[in-house]
C-alpha cells in the first residue's frame, strides 16, 4: 500500500480498518507489557502523530518524514551495529552492541554521560546518538564513558524501551545496580562525574547514588518519578486540551508509562533529586534548565537548592531549542569547558 505517497509495507499498518481512528486508539484498553500490542501502539501512534503535524503544519522535534522514516525501519534496530556510522568515534572502544562507547586514559576522574538519545534519530540519520561525542577530544583531562539504551530491545517493546534506565541499558544489564557494576568494572578506582539530560535526568540521581559518584550535572531533565501526581496531571490535561493526540505524542507519556512500570517499589529516599541528594551528601547534584521551559516546570519547580544541589537557569538563545535542548547552548558557550575545570 501506499503510506502518504511512500511504499509502505502492509506489515507495519497492523490494523488497517482503524488506521487513522484516534478515538479506536483511546478506547482500547491497552496493555503496554505485552510486546505486540506495545509495538501495533507505537506504528498507530506515530501515524497519527506525522498525519496530523503534517496536516497541522506544527514544529516538533520530530518532523513528519522522520517519524516515516522511523515506522519503516524500526525492525533495523536489533541489529543497531549495521546502522552506526564506521567513522564514528574511532578513537574510542565500542563495547554492548556499541551502545557504550569509552576513552580509558589513566585519569583519576571519569565522565560518564548518560545520553538519551531517540531510537527515532538512530534510524533516520543512521547513526548511534551519544549525544556529547565532542567531550571525548576536548576533555582530555579525563576518562569518558558514554552510555546509551540497546535500542535492540526497543524493536520488541518501543513503548516501555528505552527504560529510561530504569531497566538499565539492555536484557542483560537490566537494573541500575547491574549498570553501575558495569561502569566500575569497565574503568574502576576514578571519581566518577555523570552528565545527563531529559528522560535519564532522574535515573542518574540513582546511578551516582549508587556509583559513588562526586557529581552530577543534569541538563533539562526529569528530577523525580512521583508518577502517581503525574498520571492525575496528564489525565486532567488529556481530558481538558484538544486534539488529544499531540498528548500521546508527548515524550512525557512515555516516561510516565515506563516509570508506572519500572519505578513501583522505588524506596522513598530515591524518589527525587533533592531525596536523593539528601542520602549522597558527598555528591554534587546540579541541575540546569532553561527559561520558560514550561513543557518541564514540574520537574523544574521540584527542584531547591540546598548545600549539596546547585539549581541553574540560562537564558533562551539561538542554540537552544524549544526552550528545553540546551546542551549545544552549554557547550558553544564556554559553560561545559569551565564546569569541568573545577572538577579535578
Amino acid at each position: 500500500m501506499k503510506f502518504f505517497g511512500n511504499d509502505f509495507p502492509d506489515e507495519y499498518v497492523i490494523v488497517n480498518q482503524h488506521k487513522y481512528d484516534f478515538n479506536w486508539l483511546n478506547q482500547r484498553d491497552w496493555d503496554f507489557t505485552d510486546n505486540q500490542q506495545s509495538f501495533e501502539f507505537e506504528i498507530l501512534m506515530q501515524e497519527l502523530m506525522s498525519r496530523l503535524w503534517e496536516r497541522d503544519n506544527m514544529r516538533s522535534a520530530y518532523n513528519p518524514r522522520q517519524r516515516r522514516l522511523a515506522i519503516h525501519n524500526i525492525k533495523k534496530l536489533p541489529d543497531i551495529k549495521t546502522l552506526m556510522w564506521p567513522e564514528q568515534y574511532t578513537r574510542a572502544s565500542k563495547d554492548q552492541n556499541s551502545s557504550v562507547v569509552y576513552i580509558d586514559r589513566g585519569k583519576p576522574d571519569t565522565i560518564v554521560n548518560l545520553s538519551s538519545g531517540s531510537w527515532v534519530n538512530t534510524v533516520t540519520r543512521n547513526l548511534l546518538e551519544h549525544q556529547l561525542g565532542w567531550i571525548f577530544d576536548r576533555l582530555t583531562d579525563y576518562n569518558v564513558i558514554s552510555i546509551i539504551e540497546d535500542y535492540s530491545r526497543t524493536a520488541d517493546n518501543p513503548i516501555l524501551y528505552d527504560s529510561c534506565m530504569y531497566k538499565g541499558i539492555s536484557y542483560e544489564i537490566d537494573t541500575t545496580t547491574k549498570l553501575v557494576e558495569y561502569i566500575k568494572n569497565l574503568i574502576p578506582n576514578t571519581n566518577y562525574h555523570i552528565v545527563s539530560d531529559c528522560k535519564n535526568g532522574h535515573s542518574s540521581c540513582i546511578i551516582a547514588h549508587e556509583l559513588g559518584a562526586s557529581s552530577v550535572l543534569i541538563q533539562s531533565g526529569i528530577t523525580h518519578c512521583n508518577w502517581e501526581s503525574e498520571l492525575t496531571k496528564f489525565n486532567h490535561d488529556f481530558n481538558n486540551n484538544l486534539p488529544h493526540i499531540y498528548h500521546w505524542g508527548d515524550f512525557i507519556f512515555q516516561v510516565l508509562l515506563r516509570q508506572m512500570n519500572f519505578c513501583k517499589d522505588m524506596p522513598e529516599e530515591l524518589k527525587s533529586l533533592n531525596s536523593i541528594a539528601e542520602v549522597t551528601p558527598n555528591c554534587e547534584f546540579t541541575y540546569a534548565y532553561c527559561e520558560g521551559n514550561t513543557s518541564m516546570t514540574q520537574y523544574i519547580d521540584s527542584v531547591y537548592a540546598t548545600t549539596n544541589v546547585n539549581k541553574i537557569s540560562i537564558a533562551p538563545t539561538p542554540y537552544t531549542f524549544d526552550n528545553h535542548f540546551i546542551t549545544m547552548e552549554l557547550e558553544k558557550s564556554g559553560w561545559f569547558d569551565s564546569y569541568f575545570k573545577n572538577k579535578y
